[in-house]
């Protein structure tokens, strides 16, 4: 309320209370006396002060209401300001903090950069960006696209959708990003703010995984957590050329399976295509053990799925169709048996039961394993299994169902080296004893696959140490195990100082060398139950579990400073690096593992200001102080 809304309520409200003091005047009975007696019973005044007394009394309360309502309205208006001033600080606190790279920016030019934006554009500080156009930093082929997405801003939009593009930052070097932008109030002004993702690693890492892919010898498909096509090899459009040419990335698993059924690949049992979709899509969502795929062509598919951590769906298809001829032929001979298995592109061989020794393999089973097809006529098959008590696990299993199914089990090759199979077993009569049928098929490639989609995931494609997504599981498993356990540990945050020098002046190789050579150094100062993780850039995390005392988190502290303070030395080229490091300690009461890491940060920080190449524990009346002082 303004003041001249006061003044005005103030004038109206006498003149309301005037109105009524004359309207009391002629309401009260006569005589109405106000007396003054004296302690003594001397009257000393007697008048009659009906009308006087209520002119003042209600002119009093006349200017005290709009009085107090001017009071509390000013006080409401310094709370909303208060109130807006602190949720500003922390909008920016938490916009200097984030990982992602920020631009505010009004008519395509830049306001304000966060940390990770002037790191992004390899900038030396805020001002080198202030004022610069956003279109200097869009690569030639998609400044045609941020230019319609900025004058959509400026026309208004409330955002533009999240897109990929390339930037070219100010050292010249190209990067893969995903942004994203809308409308914001800058400095009490209305502006638009950019959010900036960095996925060049992503980029170089999925072209990595799509050679791979390319180079397994069977058909591999790709499907997201939507059950939409991603990605498939080669192989797999060999298996189905025609098929192949109308899948594209983002269709539907399910229509994909409505596509194999029009063209007829599919012999669908009793003709019900939709009970037949309908369990094909379950199997395919809630993938058990791989299952063969028999085809209308007389071709069998051996189908094996798996769901990764992130919720897609890995697809391979194994053809199979000779191994399926080959079994059905067994039962009419064993001669066709042996003349079969023995260009069977699928490692055979036939076990006695009595003794485990071989009475036929064929040439694939040899070379799998690294041997000449004469030294394994009568070879004791034990020696293949990795003890007796697995042993005894296929025997009971053979014994109770007959036969053993797609089991994956890792086998030694004459020369020492691993390989792991798919390995099936049945139990049939042979040269006129009971034996064992058994196929193994290579399935090395797929598990490499595995482990690389794993080692995506979860470790640092740089320094091959944990990465953010792998730390925090391992942090929140640890505080769980601190409070069914008890004991200390602590969480160290460490910063390079000076790498960005390094970085500038001798080149990203040799960075890349540098941080790499970090991550070993830091490693070394640990045990093998801490995990090291590296957190983004040239910051990494320790969390040293089950400490014997308070003070060991700070002996791997002066640890990881010395090991830091020495030379990295690469292509002749020698740099040098401090660190700063923040501790933070928890034991069974510490709830949450993001307070911890804020804590750790905010310690880093307090070593890096007072001087680096130090650390400093988390105190949270150091911490106070510091944010009043930033305050």
């Amino acid at each position: 309320m303004g003041i001249r809304q006061i003044i005005a309520l103030t004038g109206l409200t006498v003149a309301i209370m005037f109105v009524l003091s004359v309207a009391w005047k002629f309401w009260l009975p006569e005589p109405f006396t106000v007396s003054f007696i004296a302690r003594d019973g001397t009257e000393l005044l007697n008048e009659r002060w009906r009308f006087v007394f209520a002119v003042v009394g209600f002119s009093i309360i006349g200017l005290l209401l709009p009085t107090t309502l001017f009071i509390r309205s000013a006080m409401a208006e310094r709370r909303k300001q208060r109130e807006q001033e602190l949720g500003e600080e922390r909008y920016r606190a938490l916009v200097e903090l984030s990982p992602e790279a920020i631009l505010i920016h009004q008519d395509g030019r830049v306001l304000y950069a966060n940390p990770a934006a002037v790191g992004l554009l390899a900038a030396d500080s805020l001002e080198d960006l202030t004022g610069r156009l956003l279109l200097d930093f869009i690569h030639p082929d998609y400044r045609e696209r941020a230019t319609s997405r900025l004058q959509a801003l400026m026309d208004g939009a409330a955002r533009v959708p999240l897109v990929a593009m390339k930037i070219v930052n100010m050292n010249g070097d190209v990067r893969d990003i995903e942004i994203m932008a809308g409308l914001t109030v800058y400095q009490g002004k209305p502006a638009n703010h950019s959010v900036i993702r960095d996925i060049t690693a992503r980029k170089v890492a999925e072209a990595r995984l799509r050679d791979a892919v390319e180079n397994v010898a069977d058909g591999f498909v790709l499907w997201d957590s939507d059950d939409r096509l991603v990605l498939m090899n080669g192989r797999f459009k060999q298996l189905f050329p025609d098929i192949a040419k109308t899948m594209k990335p983002g269709i539907r698993f399910e229509d994909s399976l409505r596509m194999f059924i029009r063209q007829g690949l599919v012999p669908v049992a009793g003709g019900d295509v939709e009970t037949w979709t309908a369990e094909r899509i379950e199997q395919h969502r809630n993938p058990d053990e791989p299952y063969e795929l028999h085809l209308a062509d007389q071709r069998c598919l051996l189908v094996s799925e798996r769901r990764t951590g992130d919720g897609q769906t890995v697809s391979t298809f194994t053809d199979i169709s000779e191994r399926v001829r080959s079994q059905e032929q067994l039962r009419d001979s064993e001669k066709q048996l042996r003349e079969i298995l023995q260009i069977s592109p699928i490692g055979v061989g036939i076990t006695r039961l009595s003794d485990a020794r071989l009475v036929f393999a064929n040439t694939k089973l040899a070379k799998l394993f690294g041997y000449k097809l004469e030294e394994l006529r009568g070879f004791n098959t034990i020696r293949f299994m990795a003890d007796r008590k697995e042993r005894r696990e296929i025997l009971r299993a053979l014994s109770r169902d007959g036969h053993l199914l797609n089991q994956e089990v890792e086998r030694t090759r004459q020369d020492g080296t691993s390989i792991w199979f798919q390995l099936s077993m049945e139990l049939i009569t042979f040269e006129g004893e009971q034996s064992v049928l058994w196929w193994a098929y290579d399935i090395t490639g797929q598990k490499q696959i595995r482990e690389q989609l794993a080692q995506l995931a979860n470790y640092d494609m740089l320094t091959g140490l944990a990465n953010r997504r792998l730390f925090q599981d391992h942090l929140r498993r640890t505080l769980a195990r601190t409070r069914r356990r008890g004991g200390i540990g602590a969480l160290l945050y460490v910063d390079l100082d000076g790498f960005k020098e390094v970085n500038d002046t001798l080149g990203h190789g040799f960075g890349d060398s540098l941080l790499a050579e970090s991550g070993k150094r830091i490693q070394a100062c640990v045990r093998e139950s801490d995990l090291v993780s590296r957190m983004g850039g040239d910051e990494f995390t320790l969390i040293v579990e089950e400490m014997p005392d308070d003070s060991s988190a700070e002996t791997v502290a002066e640890k990881v400073l010395l090991a830091l303070s020495l030379p990295f030395i690469r292509d002749g080229k020698e740099a040098s690096i401090s660190a700063s490091i923040g501790i933070a300690y928890f034991d069974g009461k510490r709830p949450d593992g993001d307070v911890l890491l804020r804590e750790a940060d905010r310690a880093m920080y307090r070593a890096k200001n007072e001087g680096r190449h130090t650390y400093r524990v988390f105190d949270p009346q150091a911490d106070a102080l510091d944010t009043e002082r930033l305050v």
